[in-house]
């Protein structure tokens, strides 16, 4: 459902047709049927529906996340820049996430290593993808650390996850979203409230305009003052 069409703006993703199914019982279930939008570049876009509805999973088929088997996509398109996600090799698909696309993850206490300080994985994505030179590593981690608003970020980066609150930790892994400065950013359902607030005003003041955030939550009322459109998952 596109509320307010921009014909001005590139589009940056075209979903076309997202068919997602998990084998469960001998029987196929299909988790994401058909699914089909598009994102322009500086768009904000809330993709809402129920429980079960697939909100997630289309997120995760996106990037080829599905874990595979039980999962597989079976069929549409996924173009990124013209580029068909679906069509790219293991190793291609690896340099693009995190660098051009990256997701927020719902749960930090899963998805941050208990036995790696904040500091090293805040690291990684840029390190790995080359994003500053390695003496500047340090120095932009701070950055990103002030940027989400965590006190004392000296301490913090040398800290282990169980040693920040959950919302210290829920700030850590949108940090990492940001590190690379992607042009399309994912959060995933979940985020207390004043986190959801707080991740909107970070991307939309941190990013520069040409960005993009994609927002996969529930429309709550801080979604509902920046959203442009919003696409409705069925189960």
């Amino acid at each position: 459902m596109n509320m307010k069409a921009d014909v001005t703006r590139r589009t940056l993703l075209d979903v076309q047709g997202l068919h997602t199914v998990f084998e469960k019982d001998g029987n196929e279930v299909h988790a994401v049927n058909q699914v089909s939008f598009d994102v322009k570049e500086g768009e904000i876009l809330a993709i809402v529906g129920e429980s079960g509805s697939g909100k997630i999973i289309t997120a995760m088929s996106l990037l080829r996340l599905i874990p595979s088997p039980p999962g597989r996509i079976v069929g549409g398109r996924v173009l990124f820049n013209d580029q068909d996600l679906l069509d790219l090799d293991d190793e291609q698909i690896r340099r693009l996430r995190g660098r051009d696309i990256a997701m927020i993850f719902q749960e930090p206490m899963t998805s941050l290593n208990p036995s790696l300080r904040i500091g090293r994985q805040l690291a990684e994505p840029l390190r790995v993808h080359g994003s500053v030179p390695k003496e500047k590593v340090r120095e932009r981690c701070l950055e990103l650390l002030r940027q989400v608003r965590l006190g004392d970020p000296e301490k913090r980066l040398d800290a282990y996850p169980h040693e920040l609150s959950g919302g210290m930790r829920q700030r850590v892994m949108i940090a990492i979203g940001l590190a690379c400065l992607p042009k399309l950013l994912r959060p995933l359902s979940h985020l207390r409230a004043a986190d959801s607030v707080f991740l909107i005003n970070s991307v939309v003041g941190v990013l520069p305009v040409r960005k993009l955030a994609q927002w996969v939550w529930p429309v709550t009322e801080p979604v509902r003052q920046f959203q442009e459109d919003f696409e409705v998952l069925f189960s």
